[in-house]
């Protein structure tokens, strides 16, 4: 399942993202709880202790610079520290922190208010990158097989031998 983590303190700006991302993935044929689930937080705690708890849980976090009482860019630093593998995107009001935000690894760097066709292009491209792309994919018969790397724990050989 692919995992979308929200933060922002503004409840009007989680709508909005958390519709932009339901948007974008359904048009790929997706389907919420399913394929895809989007997590929004209002403060930044909840987000670190569910990261703490869960390490990969998300592939992608959007984050506002100023989430609540604290600053985005710790947070995601205290994030990147944690060893979680996530892409990043910044979501935000504030221009003057974009050099500062480099040295957290950013996918991007988007103003508010959100260009819903940017967000949703870097949405599908992360998708693509790190979620479709990391399936095996199997023919079995007239079957197709698609299944995601994390969700393997074990392959075992099987050769069949036909006689002539």
């Amino acid at each position: 399942m692919y995992r979308v983590a929200i933060g922002d303190d503004d409840p009007g700006a989680l709508e909005e993202l958390s519709g932009i991302v339901s948007r974008c993935l359904e048009t790929k044929g997706l389907q919420a709880g399913t394929d895809y689930a989007v997590d929004r937080y209002c403060s930044a705690s909840p987000l670190l202790a569910r990261l703490e708890a869960e390490g990969g849980c998300y592939q992608l976090i959007l984050l506002d610079i100023e989430f609540g009482g604290d600053n985005g860019l710790q947070v995601a630093a205290a994030l990147r520290e944690s060893g979680a593998r996530f892409s990043l995107i910044y979501v935000t009001n504030y221009r003057d922190y974009v050099f500062d935000s480099f040295d957290t690894r950013p996918l991007h760097y988007l103003l508010k208010p959100v260009d819903a066709d940017k967000l949703s292009e870097l949405i599908r491209e992360d998708y693509r990158r790190r979620h479709q792309d990391a399936r095996l994919y199997l023919k079995a018969g007239i079957r197709h097989l698609s299944l995601a790397y994390q969700d393997i724990y074990a392959v075992e050989q099987y050769i069949a031998f036909l006689k002539n």
